[in-house]
């Protein structure tokens, strides 16, 4: 009794705690320190002024796609976001990459413990929330906010490896619309001729949330007739997840370590770095910088963000083992490390889906069918 207890009070504090606070620490170094920088601003007026050409680019501006004033305005501002910056830098290029990878494995996880719930329109409508607030105001103030409130609903329905109303079908598909939502759009825009098809690319990778549940609903359909069980499928999907991260992770770490041992094999990379990718700052290096709070904005999503989902795993898995269950410092302490090494070489996302999986395997041993 002691035991669950002590667990439910180390939820509660992660709920209205440690979430709440990573979530305001996340506001603060995204939202409030480029605004004070004066990015947001900055953007706002070249979505709303006369000049046309995108800061750091050749490319200019489209401003209209709907005909609706307020949406063509929340487009092209994030088309600003998203092309200035983006491009002739090898650290904002690398550091991209990274995040876009390790943000498509948490969105997988996310995906499927929102497919865990038991109404269908609860898993619409809190996927396509999820994603419309990370795309607009970024993943640090609210994947954290996403964790708090799973952590405090999933136990209050029965056990967490029950499925409830979705398909293994549905499960099965997710991996395949990830990277048809997520990647096609922003391979196609790099290698589109124009600049009308580039930024279109940008807009449909915008609203992947939208095209993320459309494709994953008709990849289902090839899987309907599978003889695939939810446990294989799940199983699928950590597989993808963890490949994914440990894909996007050792490219990183190789280039940044290649650029050290050979620094002239990889041209235009001698001056990058681990802190200069994955750190964030306290302060941004050049006040009114337009390049410089775009990068600052991008660490702190993905340092937020990361931590967060990581956190978030830890607890979904130290909450799975049987009642009664007494972790020492022994076996905690060796759930540290691996946890260490797995962040090492997949990065923190790559970690959650493997604590993830790890505690569906626990779940599983204890009698609990997925």
């Amino acid at each position: 009794m002691t035991g669950l207890t002590d667990l439910n009070t180390t939820r509660l504090m992660l709920v209205y705690g440690a979430f709440p606070a990573l979530a305001g620490i996340g506001w603060w170094g995204t939202m409030h320190s480029t605004f004070k920088n004066g990015l947001w601003r900055h953007l706002t007026d070249l979505v709303r002024g006369t000049t046309e050409a995108i800061p750091n680019t050749k490319q200019k501006l489209i401003r209209k796609w709907t005909g609706i004033r307020p949406l063509d305005d929340y487009l092209s501002l994030y088309l600003a976001f998203f092309l200035s910056g983006s491009r002739g830098s090898p650290v904002m290029a690398l550091q991209n990459r990274y995040f876009v990878s390790q943000y498509a494995v948490m969105w997988s996880l996310i995906q499927l413990q929102c497919h865990r719930k038991e109404s269908s329109a609860l898993i619409q409508s809190s996927l396509l929330f999820t994603g419309f607030a990370v795309q607009s105001i970024g993943a640090a103030p609210v994947v954290p906010v996403w964790c708090a409130a799973h952590l405090a609903t999933s136990l209050l329905s029965g056990a967490p490896t029950q499925f409830g109303g979705i398909s293994k079908s549905r499960i099965a598909a997710i991996p395949a619309s990830v990277m048809l939502s997520i990647f096609t759009p922003l391979i196609m825009s790099p290698l589109s001729r124009s600049a009308l098809a580039a930024q279109s690319w940008i807009n449909m990778w915008q609203v992947y949330y939208l095209f993320s549940d459309l494709f994953e609903r008709l990849i289902a359909v090839a899987f309907t007739s599978s003889t695939l069980s939810p446990a294989v499928a799940t199983s699928r999907l950590y597989s993808f997840a963890i490949g994914l991260a440990t894909v996007s992770h050792a490219l990183v770490v190789g280039v940044v370590l290649l650029s050290k041992i050979a620094p002239k094999l990889p041209t235009g990379y001698d001056h990058i770095s681990f802190i200069k990718i994955f750190w964030p700052r306290l302060r941004l290096e050049k006040a009114g910088d337009m390049f410089e709070a775009r990068l600052h904005f991008l660490r702190w999503d993905l340092a937020i963000s990361a931590l967060s989902i990581l956190l978030w795993a830890v607890a979904c898995y130290v909450l799975a083992l049987p009642p009664g269950t007494a972790m020492t410092m022994s076996d905690a302490s060796r759930l540290g490390v691996k946890i260490f090494a797995r962040v090492c070489f997949t990065g923190p996302a790559g970690a959650a889906a493997w604590l993830l999986r790890e505690r569906d395997l626990l779940l599983s041993r204890n009698g609990n069918a997925l």
